[in-house]
């Protein structure tokens, strides 16, 4: 999530950069390779003085636990 600033999504092929597209405040990124346990396709870097926040998988999974029915639903997007 980010919370101030801007970043740039873009993908690196060999020697070259191609910009996909450029995130500001209040957007999020990330949520599919997050969702699915996947490795990222993209890369992600701040375009000026930016603030995110972030959740490790492995620490949502685990709270996500104390609540049977959206670790339910949350398991069932994987799918």
């Amino acid at each position: 999530y980010i919370v101030k600033g801007k970043v740039e999504i873009y993908l690196d092929l060999k020697k070259n950069r191609f910009r996909m597209s450029s995130l500001s405040q209040g957007k999020t990124f990330g949520e599919r390779e997050f969702v699915l346990g996947s490795p990222r396709e993209f890369s992600v870097r701040s375009l000026d003085c930016a603030r995110l926040i972030y959740i490790k998988r492995k620490d949502f999974l685990e709270v996500l636990k104390n609540f049977p029915e959206d670790n339910e639903k949350f398991l069932m997007m994987k799918v």
